[in-house]
């Protein structure tokens, strides 16, 4: 293996070339944020067609990064924190929690996969393209490891309590997602794990990536955030979407009648009568 011949006292850590990588497409999803979550937050039901979108993903990547691990160095040394962050399971476990029905779950998680076939396209490119690229050269997952990981460490919790406070939950049953692998771990907290994850990436790893390894890396993470704004979008095309809009229309209909009404009364009781007296 060739490795990267680049002088590293004078190149920044691998963790900030791939934020320095992923900053324009990072921040327009962060312009957003707030219309995504209005978005998927609109009724448990939406809440599940996106966190279904993400079980697969998380499932996909874990499995690969499973699949892979001893085809990489770099995966290898990765592997003691990667464990931490697997989420898939509980992905599934929310969606099962939070559907009405245990049948109407069992339907969604069907839809979104079936017989190798993944439901909407864009999950389908996602998947293709992760397999593909895994198929090339697997380092290039740690592109989606960072990101993904990174993403849910730094804003999981306060998107955990959002939820909770939004459907009103008592417990984690439904937002198990955002909790970290922690137990039989030297990790006290999350932020710790990703503080160690990121030091193996720029301390460690040097030896074993070569100048292409890198530059496949920073290539593949703005694809990353461009997958995942994909995949929120179509949750507007579900049914699930279609009848929280029409019912948030509704309600908003009838505060608008009300509104008028009051605001009609003020102005009746207000205005001086043109009646003599």
């Amino acid at each position: 293996m060739t490795t990267t011949t680049t002088d590293a006292s004078l190149t920044p850590p691998l963790s900030q070339r791939i934020n320095d990588a992923t900053k324009e497409v990072h921040e327009k999803s962060g312009n957003s944020i707030n219309w995504k979550l209005s978005l998927i937050l609109t009724s448990k039901e939406c809440y599940c067609e996106a966190i279904s979108l993400f079980w697969i993903v998380y499932r996909e990547i874990e499995r690969l990064y499973d699949k892979h691990v001893n085809d990489h160095k770099v995966l290898q040394l990765l592997q003691p924190v990667a464990v931490v962050f697997q989420r898939a399971p509980k992905a599934e476990r929310d969606v099962r929690t939070l559907m009405p029905s245990p049948e109407q779950a069992q339907e969604l998680l069907e839809r979104r996969c079936s017989d190798g076939k993944y439901t909407p396209r864009a999950l389908q490119d996602y998947v293709d393209r992760l397999e593909r690229i895994a198929a090339e050269n697997p380092v290039q997952l740690v592109s989606y490891l960072y990101a993904m990981n990174g993403a849910i460490t730094g804003g999981g919790v306060a998107i955990q309590k959002m939820v909770q406070k939004t459907f009103g939950l008592k417990t984690l049953e439904g937002v198990e997602l955002f909790e970290l692998n922690l137990s039989g771990t030297s990790f006290a907290s999350g932020r710790e794990a990703w503080k160690e994850f990121k030091r193996i990436l720029d301390e460690d790893t040097g030896p074993y990536l070569t100048d292409e390894d890198i530059d496949l890396i920073l290539k593949e993470a703005p694809k990353v955030f461009e997958g995942n704004n994909a995949l929120v979008a179509t949750v507007q095309q579900t049914r699930a979407f279609g009848k929280a809009a029409a019912d948030c229309t509704r309600r908003m209909g009838i505060v608008l009648a009300v509104v008028i009404a009051v605001v009609a009364a003020a102005v009746l009781y207000t205005t001086p009568s043109t009646t003599s007296t």
